[in-house]
C-alpha cells in the first residue's frame, strides 16, 4: 500500500484587491515581490498543496510610500536678501532644519533623519555611519540634531531628509554670507586728550552688515576708566538708535553726543558693539584710550619789565 505524500505547499497564489487569483508560481517556495503603485494596499494570500488541499485564505494591509520628504532652511534672527536672492546675516544669527513627510495617496511613513553638511560636498564625502565624536555638519558626522550658527564669511549648506522607507529628497543648498556686525573706533582717537565732556563717533559696520540688522537696531556704546571693562569700571553706559541712510555706500557713519562729565585728568577707555531689535549682539570694536584734559595751557614766562609775546 502506497503512503500518502504529506500535504506539503507546492502552489501558492495571491491577489491584491481583485476576485481574480492571481498564480505566483506552481512551486512556489519563497521568493519576493514588490508593489509598484504608491497607496495603500490589501493584500490576500493562501497556500495550496498538490492534493488541492488550500489554506484559510489570509490577508494584511500594506502601506507604499514613494514620496521623500521636504526639508526648510529657517533661518533665527537677522537676515536679509539681495537682489540676486543672495541671503545675508548677521554673526548672531542661526539656523535650524525642519522636515516633514507629506501625505500622498493616503500614505505617509515619517521622517527618520535629516542630514546636512556646511562647505563640504556630499559627493565628496565617503559612505560609513556617523561619528557623533565628530563635528556636526562635517563628512563624519552629517546627522542634524539641533540649530547651528556660522562663522564670518561665505558658506554653502547642503541639507536633505529621508524617511522611514529610505525615500530620499534631492540635495537642497543654499549660500549664506555672515557679515559680522563690527564698529570701528573713531573720535576719541587711541591715546588723544579731549575735554571732559567729549563726544563719540565711529566707523558703523558695512551698510550690508546695517541693513541685515534690520528696524529697531542700535549701538551700544561704553566708557570705562580700566581696560578691562569690569561692572565698577564702566561710567558710560549707553544706546543709540542705528540708523541705514544711504545703502549705496559702502560704509557709514554714527557718533554719540555725550551730556557726561568725566573726571579731569584721567585715562578712559571706549568701545562700541551692534545690535539687532531682538537684543542680540555683535562683536565689540577695539578699545580705544582718550585722556580728559581741562586746564587751561600756562601763559609762557617773560622777563621783568617786558609783555609776552603776542602771536
Amino acid at each position: 500500500m502506497m503512503s500518502r505524500p504529506s500535504a506539503t505547499a507546492w502552489a501558492s497564489a495571491w491577489r491584491i484587491l481583485t476576485s481574480r487569483w492571481i498564480r505566483r508560481s506552481t512551486r512556489f517556495t519563497g521568493g519576493a515581490f514588490s508593489l509598484a503603485a504608491e497607496g495603500l494596499h490589501d493584500l490576500y494570500f493562501k497556500s495550496v498543496d498538490l492534493a488541492g488541499n488550500a489554506e484559510v485564505e489570509r490577508s494584511t494591509a500594506v502601506a507604499v510610500d514613494l514620496t521623500p520628504p521636504q526639508t526648510q532652511l529657517q533661518v533665527l534672527g537677522s537676515s536679509g536678501t539681495d537682489s540676486q536672492g543672495n541671503l545675508f546675516v548677521a554673526s548672531v544669527t542661526s539656523f535650524s532644519l525642519s522636515a516633514f513627510d507629506p501625505v500622498s495617496n493616503g500614505v505617509a511613513s515619517g521622517v527618520n533623519t535629516i542630514y546636512y553638511l556646511i562647505d563640504a560636498d556630499p559627493f565628496s564625502c565617503g559612505g560609513g555611519p556617523p561619528d557623533p565624536a565628530q563635528p556636526p555638519g562635517t563628512c563624519d558626522n552629517q546627522t542634524y540634531d539641533g540649530q547651528f550658527t556660522l562663522s564670518a564669511g561665505t558658506h554653502t549648506i547642503y541639507y536633505l531628509a529621508e524617511d522611514n522607507v529610505a525615500n530620499q529628497e534631492a540635495v537642497h543648498v543654499a549660500s549664506v554670507t555672515v557679515q559680522l556686525a563690527v564698529s570701528t573706533a573713531a573720535y576719541p582717537g587711541d591715546a588723544s586728550y579731549v575735554n571732559r565732556q567729549p563726544n563719540f563717533g565711529w566707523i558703523a559696520p558695512s551698510t550690508a552688515a546695517l541693513a541685515v540688522l534690520g528696524a529697531g537696531a542700535s549701538y551700544y556704546l561704553q566708557v570705562s576708566n580700566a581696560q578691562g571693562f569690569g561692572p565698577g569700571d564702566i561710567v558710560i553706559s549707553v544706546s543709540t538708535p542705528a540708523v541705514l541712510h544711504a545703502a549705496v555706500v559702502p560704509f557709514e557713519g554714527a557718533a554719540y553726543v555725550s551730556t557726561f562729565t568725566l573726571a579731569d585728568a584721567t585715562t578712559f577707555y571706549w568701545r562700541v558693539q551692534s545690535q539687532d531689535a531682538a537684543g542680540a549682539t555683535g562683536p565689540w570694536s577695539a578699545i580705544a584710550s582718550f585722556v580728559t584734559d581741562f586746564a587751561s595751557p600756562p601763559l609762557p614766562a617773560s622777563a621783568p619789565g617786558t609783555a609776552p609775546e603776542r602771536s
